[in-house]
């Protein structure tokens, strides 16, 4: 940006000036000074444009302002508000401008690029001059050869030579053209002839041809002749400049020799080599490119840069060279980017994304010759980087709305990272947490005591510390671990706090690094612990109740018996014959007490159950023996209601060890029901098979069947699926409970499926410890927990 100074005697305003300064992109800088400390102000700015902004001319403020330009080559522009009286000075001084008030930005503008106009022409007269004393300096350093022929004389005449051999042999100085014609080549002689004569009628002429062997070698130079003329315009002599090009013309044929080596890697690499020259004209491409993007050579060579690029990486590319050929010196390449990333478009209508590796190439003097480009397919790795860096955002996304507080830290437990969890939970900034230590970030007591984070005696038991550690260790995560620690809060009252932590581990190919999730459940640890206690008094409660049931149960038993054998004697009439009235109310006493008994074993049975006092007495039996006998037991209510009953036992020779006792109440309360629930005329089937290391006993019936809600509830003591049922089919609900509690203490295991209308299937396991192995009763007391 070009930087201006503004110079005002006192107090002037000029802020309009410099408003237009700044609006046509300049870099404006103000100096209010005095005459006495003008020097001192400007002497400070590396200006490039000087304004000088006065109402009176003042003489000595004048020669302050052109002293700097004429130092600093710089213009100087005076803004006036007339032009009567201006010195005549500075009208004559070559890079003094002045320009009257008022004026409009096109006035102003217009004057600045006239001053840097003038002032380059001038830069560029001196840098001519500069050039050719630097030009006849390297002729000297070039070891070139200057010499004249006179045409009349048919000799040289005046021979000036550059610290080199002369072109011309010793003993041909002395010769006309056909002494000197001797020493060319004779393959050259008669091209050499032809392009003397064309200097002999007024040509300039430039020749390239070879010596005869000299020392055994034969040598190239360069001849460059111009004739001069007499007054009446004939030619009379010639000036010649010749140098000895050998080395140049061995240089070429090693580089022809090279391009065709380049040409032929060109022709067979995958990747495509081209060459551009400096008005972006692509002089050469490789038929690989046919292959990239469908194009031939040919049709590209035909094709504007900027078609053969994406609009992006055309403006992109572009300005690259602009640079480059802006800060390009003769010899001296540019630090401008080499490799890039462009887009182009293929003849299919797609896109393909490659990498341009861009070297520039100079000639032997310096100068730029071309761009040697290799572009390579790239597309795969650009979907892999869009992809991963999709991946990267989702990841970013998920660390960033994760609920609870998460950690990144380096290999050194410093903190790289944290998620907006962690900033509302600590109510500290990103910016203050990185770099930090998880201790100092969630304000650890022993930090707030002075200490560095890690390095005190109680840090050793710190869950940050040692999950780092041993995450790093093992080079793998942990999960949810409890630990304690205490933080100062912003009163600077202490408190403990329960955190669960769970890590994980970062193998960046570099260097690990460890992402910590920190939980706060100290809440949670004191609703647990609530939660604890009241199931233990539940438990309490609930044994008392068991054990109150089991002694009610036992007490009431002994009465019932009374009734119930006092009802059997009035049914046999040992005291006497009853009328069929009498008879019917002693039968329905004792219905009513077994009924009542049944109520009061199952009730006693649940109680041994939930307390932890029911015994298992394991034997081994056949499973189809058991059968047969609960089958006795449910035939006859089966034939009420012309029920069919089915059974299978595969094999046959199928044992459990198991109660056989617990085992008969299963299959008699799960077939009761089934009879029970079961209308006129329909089936009830038991199947028993070996499962694996398991006996599997179906019991399925086409009963009244059951909805998935109720399901649910089946197992659950005292619990009938509807009230009605209890009234129409009579039950207390404890069949099931017991059922599903006498498997469950066996190892096993009971489900239902079920259809409302159709039917249901209850299915139970027995594990199968030992087979054909009758021993004798083993008592065993099982927990019913």
């Amino acid at each position: 940006m070009t930087k201006t100074v503004i110079l005002a005697c006192c107090e002037q305003a000029h802020e309009k000036t410099a408003l237009m300064l700044e609006k046509m992109g300049f870099s404006v800088c103000r100096l209010d000074c005095s005459q006495d400390n003008c020097d001192r102000e400007l002497s400070n700015t590396s200006a490039d444009l000087l304004f000088c902004y006065t109402e009176k001319v003042n003489e000595e403020m004048v020669d302050h302002c052109l002293a700097h330009s004429r130092d600093k080559q710089i213009p100087v522009i005076f803004i006036i508000s007339r032009v009567k009286g201006f010195p005549e000075k500075i009208q004559s001084f070559d890079h003094a401008w002045f320009i009257k008030e008022p004026f409009d930005e096109d006035e102003l503008s217009f004057t600045i690029e006239r001053s840097f106009h003038v002032l380059k022409k001038e830069n560029d007269i001196k840098l001519n001059e500069a050039n050719h004393q630097r030009l006849q300096l390297a002729l000297e350093t070039a070891k070139l050869e200057l010499w004249e022929w006179d045409f009349k004389e048919n000799r040289v005449v005046r021979e000036t030579i550059g610290g080199a051999n002369s072109i011309i042999p010793s003993d041909l100085k002395c010769g006309g053209f056909d002494t000197f014609h001797r020493f060319i080549h004779p393959d050259d002689r008669d091209m050499f002839r032809e392009k003397m004569k064309a200097c002999w009628e007024g040509k300039q002429i430039h020749i390239e041809f070879r010596s005869v062997p000299i020392d055994g070698s034969v040598h190239w130079y360069s001849l460059n002749l111009k004739p001069l003329f007499d007054e009446s315009g004939k030619p009379e002599k010639m000036i010649g400049i010749s140098r000895d090009i050998t080395q140049r013309k061995d240089t070429e044929i090693a580089l022809r020799e090279s391009e065709e080596r380049f040409r032929l890697i060109a022709e067979s690499a995958k990747d495509v080599i081209w060459l551009l020259d400096r008005n972006a004209k692509l002089l050469y491409i490789s038929p690989s490119v046919e292959k990239l993007r469908g194009y031939t050579p040919e049709e590209l060579m035909d094709t504007p840069f900027d078609k053969i690029l994406m609009p992006d990486s055309y403006k992109e590319l572009m300005g690259v060279f602009e640079t480059f050929f802006r800060h390009f010196r003769k010899g001296v390449i540019p630090d401008v980017p080499r490799i890039f990333e462009v887009q182009q478009p293929c003849k299919d209508g797609s896109t393909v994304w490659t990498e341009m590796h861009i070297t520039p190439v100079l000639d032997e003097e310096g100068n730029f010759r071309f761009f040697l480009g290799i572009s390579r397919n790239i597309d795969e790795r650009k979907r892999n980087e869009q992809e991963l860096e999709k991946q990267r955002k989702l990841l970013d996304s998920i660390f960033n709305l994760a609920p609870i507080p998460l950690i990144l830290e380096d290999s050194n437990r410093n903190i790289e990272n944290v998620n907006n969890s962690c900033m509302e939970v600590t109510r500290k900034n990103k910016e203050h947490m990185i770099g930090q230590k998880a201790g100092k970030v969630f304000s650890c007591i022993n930090v707030h005591r002075g200490n560095v984070c890690g390095t005190s005696e109680e840090c050793n038991k710190c869950i940050f510390k040692n999950a780092a550690e041993e995450t790093l260790r093992r080079g793998k995560g942990i999960s949810k671990r409890e630990g304690k620690t205490t933080i100062v809060l912003p009163n600077g009252s202490e408190v403990s706090r329960n955190v669960l932590v769970s890590t994980s581990y970062i193998d960046t190919g570099e260097e690990p690094k460890v992402i910590f999730g920190v939980n706060d459940i100290t809440d949670l640890k004191k609703f647990e612990h609530s939660i604890i206690e009241s199931r233990i008094q539940a438990e309490e409660a609930n044994r008392a109740k068991s054990e109150f049931l089991a002694n009610m149960s036992h007490e009431l038993q002994t009465p019932l018996n009374a009734i119930m054998g006092y009802s059997e004697i009035l049914q046999d009439s040992h005291f006497g014959h009853l009328n069929e009235k009498q008879k019917k109310f002693a039968e329905h006493i004792n219905t009513s007490g077994r009924h009542l008994l049944e109520l009061i074993n199952s009730i006693l049975d649940i109680s041994k159950v939930e307390s932890g006092k029911m015994e298992l007495h394991l034997h081994d039996f056949r499973v189809i023996d058991t059968i047969r006998n609960v089958k006795n037991v449910i035939v006859p209510l089966a034939r009420k209601k012309d029920i069919e009953l089915k059974f299978s036992v595969e094999p046959e020779s199928l044992s459990l060890h198991a109660d056989e006792i617990k085992f008969k109440q299963i299959l008699y309360n799960l077939l009761s029901n089934a009879v029970k629930f079961t209308p006129d005329n329909g089936l009830v089937e038991v199947k028993v098979h070996k499962e694996s290391d398991m006996a599997e006993i179906s019991v399925t019936d086409t009963g009244i069947g059951i909805s998935a809600e109720d399901q649910e509830k089946l197992f659950t003591p005292f619990h009938q699926i509807d009230s009605s049922m209890s009234r129409k089919y009579q039950g207390t609900g404890l069949g099931l409970a017991l059922v599903k509690r006498f498997v469950e203490l066996h190892g096993g295991n009971i489900t239902v499926e079920s259809e409302p209308g159709i039917g249901s299937t209850f299915i139970f396991t027995i594990p199968l410890i030992s087979q054909n192995t009758y021993s004798g009763d083993i008592e065993m007391e099982l927990s019913a927990n």
